[in-house]
This record gives structure tokens, sequence and C-alpha cells, in this order.
């Protein structure tokens, strides 16, 4: 399962959502974000609508390159890197 936190952990406000569990995420009055749970239920946060999808594209992103690191087969190396290679993109966290 993968979580990410809706402030800096340290915060005691800090909350921490299941990225698989996320339907949606939608901007509310006075920088608020409503998230939308896949079981219907939604809770409104008082964190801005842009921190919240940072942070939802960031788990996603980290997600992707871990599954894609387990699930390699063992005879075969990871893709080159070429600094100027357009395609590439880095993971910030």
């Amino acid at each position: 399962m993968y979580f990410f936190p809706t402030a800096y952990p340290q915060q005691p406000f800090c909350s921490w959502i299941s990225h698989s569990f996320v339907y949606d995420l939608q901007r509310t009055p006075q920088n608020r974000t409503k998230i939308i749970f896949r079981n219907g239920k939604t809770i409104v946060l008082d964190v801005s609508y842009g921190s919240m999808l940072n942070q939802l594209q960031r788990t996603a992103q980290f997600r992707y390159l871990l599954e894609e690191r387990i699930n390699l087969p063992k005879n075969r190396k990871p893709k080159e890197s070429k600094e100027d290679d357009e395609d590439e993109f880095f993971l910030f966290t």
C-alpha cells in the first residue's frame, strides 16, 4: 500500500491518505481540497488543491517506478539513461 502525507509528517495535524483509495480531488472555497474516495466517502482538508495534487502525482510516480523495478526480469538491466534524453524524468522526495 502507498500512502502520502497531507502536511509535513512531523506536524500533529498531518494525516496519511492511501493512494489507491483516492478517486478524485476537487477544489473548494477558501483554498481547501475535497478528497473523494473510491467508496464514495469524502473529506475536506485545509490543504491547497495544488499541494494535494502534487502529493498524489508524486506518489503515483513513485509507485510506478517501484513496481516497474520489482517486476523487472533479473536478466534484464534497466534502460541506460542519457543526459539529453527528453523522455526521462526525475523523482523528488
